[in-house]
């Protein structure tokens, strides 16, 4: 005789995919988390939920207590560790970790948008829903989190028609970080892709002021916004560099162009007990016969804007957009065609480096000639401040494989 199949109880809430789940040590409630980062709690016997929402991330783990039947660890996609008590649905105790780089964000605009604060140390890194983490990596603990563009989480249905035909809400990203060398000023790049059928995406610059406040919700805000400038170039924005002595910034865009941006001090207004805020405009503006502008850094002392054009290198002086001289390339990078992706000076040495696709190159300042060059693919690269140094990351033997 068939044996019976054991009964089922079907429970819905969530609408995306259910990624953790938990009895109770007495059988009497079901815990459930998903990608609506809420916490349900289910009364099995009567059916009734009781929620813990806006908890900032994907719950992927719920651990019962050993110790106490009413306290759970959440763990988060995010990196977060929660311990919530379900006797009064609260949150008691958060950790932060270094949290993930974004999905939909590319290894080479992480580089770009990473940097470590002049002064403190911090790590400042680019996480998910626009927002860039700041994290003290000397004693590894989460400091702040810095909303560079103001939304709300949205999270939909997993079915494949839940977007209509153009997909989900594209997602929010910091694509370029830089900062002033004394840590109080720092210049954001954030792009909003277009989920339309035009590919298009919207460009924001951002200029910040170190504020060390707290915030009414008493949590920590590290900079406050001073300037924004919506579209700064005719398409995507390329490179953003931070001037090393003053309020300089330098943008490079798709549209073959680079812009200096300058921070203005606005005068003391009559009979006004303070001064005005201060704020950033465009200060000048150049171009190199049309080609594709990638890159830029400034020198050391700041005389020289090195500006990648194409697969070459052209030296500006930055206050008034003058071209002062251009460099040779390999002829193998000429001949490829790739863009230089990287540029920067060696600190206590004539030497400017950069970094395409596909070729590392050293160039010698005084004598404006090609030091040499090497065959290798560099995702990143990075000049050591004091000593004449540079290191450059390399992809991992597998992802280089995959990607030739």
């Amino acid at each position: 005789q068939p044996e019976k199949p054991p009964p089922v109880s079907t429970l819905h809430w969530h609408a995306s995919a259910v990624s953790s789940l938990a009895f109770s040590s007495d059988g009497t409630f079901l815990l459930s988390g998903g990608r609506e980062g809420v916490l349900v709690v289910w009364q099995l016997e009567s059916g009734k939920q009781s929620y813990l929402p806006r908890l900032g991330g994907a719950l992927i783990g719920i651990h019962p207590s050993p110790v106490d039947p009413a306290a759970y660890l959440l763990r988060q996609a995010d990196n977060t560790l929660r311990l919530v008590n379900t006797a009064t649905m609260k949150v008691e105790v958060s950790v932060l970790g270094l949290r993930p780089r974004p999905a939909g964000l590319s290894a080479l605009e992480a580089s770009r948008s990473t940097l470590l604060q002049p002064g403190s140390g911090h790590l400042i890194v680019p996480v998910e829903n626009a927002q860039l983490q700041v994290f003290d990596t000397v004693h590894e603990r989460h400091i702040s989190l810095i909303q560079v563009t103001p939304r709300n989480v949205v999270v939909g249905s997993d079915a494949a028609d839940a977007w209509g035909p153009y997909g989900p809400p594209a997602e929010p990203a910091v694509q370029h970080t830089a900062m002033s060398r004394e840590g109080l000023c720092m210049a954001t790049v954030d792009v909003r892709p277009d989920a339309g059928p035009f590919n298009s995406a919207e460009s924001c610059l951002k200029f910040w002021d170190k504020a060390d406040a707290v915030s009414g919700s008493g949590t920590r805000v590290p900079f406050t916004l001073n300037t924004r400038i919506d579209d700064p170039h005719r398409g995507a924005i390329t490179s953003l560099s931070y001037h090393p002595s003053a309020h300089l910034a330098v943008t490079t865009g798709a549209d073959a162009e680079f812009r200096v941006w300058e921070r203005v001090n606005s005068q003391r207004r009559p009979g006004g007990k303070a001064e005005a805020p201060s704020c950033w405009r465009c200060r000048c503006r150049g171009s190199y016969k049309s080609l594709p502008l990638s890159a830029s850094a400034f020198s050391h002392d700041g005389s020289t804007l090195a500006v990648a054009a194409g697969s070459r290198v052209t030296l500006w002086e930055p206050l008034s957009c003058t071209l002062a001289a251009t460099l040779p390339v390999p002829a193998d990078l000429a001949a490829s065609g790739g863009l230089l992706q990287h540029l920067s000076f060696v600190s206590g040495s004539a030497h400017l480096v950069g970094a395409s696709e596909h070729y590392l190159v050293v160039w010698n300042l005084l004598t404006g000639s090609l030091a040499w060059s090497l065959d290798l693919h560099a995702c990143a690269l990075a000049a050591d401040p004091v000593h004449a140094r540079f290191a450059v990351a390399v992809p991992a033997p597998a992802a280089a494989a995959t990607a030739s």
